[in-house]
Parts: structure tokens; C-alpha cells; sequence
């Protein structure tokens, strides 16, 4: 099993269970153990080596334990391993505590003993499949940063080097007449002073073949990495653009997703991930500049071989004398906070990936659809 974070896997990792008492490690190593990966410790510190050392994507553990209680336990691995489901198991009736420590976002949830092990089964499929979210959400963020960082710096460059090539064309000419008045200059000149004359024209004319030579290599460079296509379960995909976004979206903005958890394209997920990230800041800003409490909806259908992901929100719209442009590379409604590289490079990535990219409602909120090659139905991952 891989521990790279590039690569998610696409089995789920193990499940550690922490209890002090070993009877209750045995049973539930011959319980759990038939449905999923199980991995055991004694306690607290015992856990925290475990998750130092290996891949977990739930841990679960008793509530009462020497040293380190479970809630302690679960505190740090919050704030240690993030992406690690933390769920409580206890036999206490009073429960404050436990409730405390799951306000605080230190516990997803708790079960009581003696725990039902169906109920058991279907909490840690769930806490596996949110905690493979948590991880992509994760490693998207990280990739969406480097992506538009480079995305920027490229449309940079190509200003640049335009920039370049009107300078390094207009030296050149410059160059050309020099080196035309050479004769004429030569009887006028004394011959000291046209020797200095013929070597700074022969200077410059190295630098600009040197300038000229630098352009094309430049502007020859290819920055695009090219994409890597493979069966991505949307679901995933599209609830972890959510987590994404979320901080960058009105606060009381509702995002609602219709996706069945067997739905697969073929993509490159991290690209998916990209434009479905900046098709929701993108709606996000619009229901901000509105105003008011707004939705955005993600839903997913299927047309033969298609798959479509329909990305709507209930905001102002596009403006009709614009929506020709919206795709337009450097084009922005956002003023000086916009760099126009959002839908330019979303449209991109979705024609990269087979697929494509259009508006296809603007009024009374905007509607855009993603077309992507479908996969055929895959079960989802489940733990066992």
C-alpha cells in the first residue's frame, strides 16, 4: 500500500481501534476484522506511533483509557492528522464530554457499548469515504495553488515575452539602418571614430541575434503538463471541490449535491477537481456581489456516454452582451480582483480531458454544464 500522497489509493486504508483492555481488541479484531483492515493499539501513545508510521483512515477508540483518554486521543489526532476520521466509543451515560469533543470538532461521532455491528459496519464505510474526501479535498487545495500559481506566472510570461519581441524587432530595425548608413558614414567619418562606429553596430547586432535567438527558445517552451486520464467516482470528486470552496463562498451560501455514489468518468481527477473548484468560487462571488442567502447546486446526469455536471446557481446571471466572452482568456467581471484565467483555463482542461465546458443558462442565475466522458458504472468503495 502506497503511503505517496500524489496517488490516492483505491482501496481504503486500515482502521485502528484503541482499547486498553485486551479482550475488547480480540473481539473486535474477529468482529470488524471480516469486513475491513484492522489495525490494534493499547492506548493512546501506542496510537499516536501507529499513525506516525502507517496509513489510517479511521480511528476508534474507547473513551476510558489510563494516561490518555479517548477524547484526549482524538484532540490531538485532530491536530496531528487531520484527515483521520476520529470516532468515540463509550459505555458512560453521561455524555457531556463527548458531546463537548464533538462541537469542537475533535470527535465525528460516538457509539455506545454494547455497539450494534451492523450499525458499526455502515459508520466505518461512511468515516472511510470521508476520510478519502478529506484527503483529496486536500492534496486539491495544495495542487490548485501550484496549478493557478503556474497558470498566472504563464500569462505573465506570455506578456512578457510579447513585451520582448516588440522591443527586440524594434532594436533590430534600428540595428538594419545602422549597418545601411555604414558606407555612407565611412566618407564622412575620420577613421578612428568609424572603426569605434562599426564595432558598436557589430555589438549590437550580437545582442539582437542573441535577443531574437532567446524569444524563440522561450516561446517554444511548453509549461503544460499534460493530463493523466483515469476512472474517477465523481462523488468524490465533487463533494471534496466543496470542502474546497467553502471558505471562499458567501456564509450562508447552501451548496447541494446530487451525484449517484456510482457515477464515474474518465478524467484526470485533480483537473476535475480544478474546474469544479472555480466553477464554485466563480458562483460563490456572484451570490456575494447579490447579497442575499443564495444556493448553488451541483447535479449530475447521464447521456449515453456522457456524463454532464450541471453547476447552477440562483445569482444575478451573465449579462447577455457578455456571456461570447466569458471563456476569453484574460477576460474578468471581477475588476481588479480577477486575473480572466478561471473559465479560459476550466474550458481547457475539460476539452484536455475529452470533455467540455459551456454556459448554458444566464438568467436568473448562471448554469454551466460539464461534459465529461463516462466510465462504466463502478461499485462504490466501500470497506467491505
Amino acid at each position: 500500500m502506497t503511503t505517496n500522497d500524489s496517488a490516492l489509493p483505491d482501496v481504503p486504508y486500515p482502521i485502528l481501534y484503541v482499547d486498553d483492555e485486551e479482550a475488547n481488541r480480540i473481539v473486535f479484531e474477529a468482529t470488524v476484522g471480516r469486513s475491513f483492515e484492522v489495525m490494534l493499539a493499547s492506548s493512546g501513545a501506542e496510537a499516536l506511533e501507529v499513525l506516525r508510521s502507517s496509513r489510517v483512515d479511521v480511528l476508534i477508540t474507547d473513551y476510558r483509557m489510563p494516561n490518555m483518554t479517548g477524547v484526549q486521543l482524538c484532540e490531538q489526532v485532530a491536530a496531528e492528522f487531520p484527515d483521520v476520521q476520529r470516532l468515540l466509543i463509550t459505555a458512560y451515560t453521561n455524555l457531556d464530554t463527548v458531546v463537548d469533543a464533538i462541537n469542537s470538532g475533535a470527535v465525528a461521532r460516538y457509539l455506545q457499548k454494547p455497539w450494534s455491528l451492523d450499525e458499526l459496519r455502515t459508520t466505518l464505510r461512511e468515516a472511510q469515504a470521508n476520510a478519502r474526501r478529506a484527503r483529496l479535498a486536500r492534496q486539491l487545495q495544495a495542487t490548485l495553488l501550484a496549478k493557478e500559481r503556474m497558470e498566472g506566472l504563464a500569462a505573465m510570461r506570455g506578456q512578457v515575452m510579447h513585451d520582448l519581441a516588440n522591443g527586440s524587432n524594434q532594436v533590430r530595425m534600428t540595428c538594419d539602418g545602422l549597418e545601411e548608413l555604414a558606407p555612407e558614414l565611412h566618407a564622412w567619418l575620420p577613421e578612428k571614430a568609424f572603426r569605434r562606429f562599426a564595432q558598436e553596430v557589430a555589438d549590437l547586432r550580437v545582442a539582437v541575434d542573441f535577443l531574437t535567438d532567446l524569444h524563440t527558445r522561450v516561446r517554444g517552451l511548453n509549461y503544460q503538463a499534460s493530463s493523466t486520464p483515469g476512472v474517477v467516482a465523481l462523488s468524490d470528486v465533487l463533494h471534496s471541490a466543496v470542502a474546497v470552496a467553502r471558505a471562499s463562498l458567501p456564509h450562508r451560501t447552501t451548496v447541494e449535491v446530487v451525484c449517484d455514489a456510482q457515477t464515474a468518468v474518465i478524467c484526470d481527477r485533480l483537473e476535475l477537481g480544478r474546474i469544479l473548484v472555480n466553477l464554485l468560487t466563480n458562483a460563490g462571488h456572484a451570490l456575494g456581489r447579490q447579497g442575499v442567502q443564495g444556493t448553488i447546486s451541483l447535479s449530475v446526469s447521464q447521456q449515453g456516454r456522457w456524463v454532464l455536471v450541471r453547476v447552477a446557481d440562483d445569482g444575478p446571471g451573465v449579462p447577455q452582451l457578455i456571456r461570447h466572452r466569458i471563456f476569453e482568456q484574460d477576460f474578468t467581471t471581477k475588476g481588479k480582483e480577477g486575473s480572466g484565467l478561471g473559465l479560459s483555463i476550466c474550458r481547457r482542461l475539460a476539452r484536455d480531458n475529452g470533455g467540455d465546458l459551456e454556459l448554458v443558462a444566464g438568467d436568473g442565475g448562471a448554469v454551466f454544464c460539464l461534459t465529461l466522458p463516462g466510465a462504466q458504472q463502478v461499485a462504490a468503495t466501500a470497506g467491505g
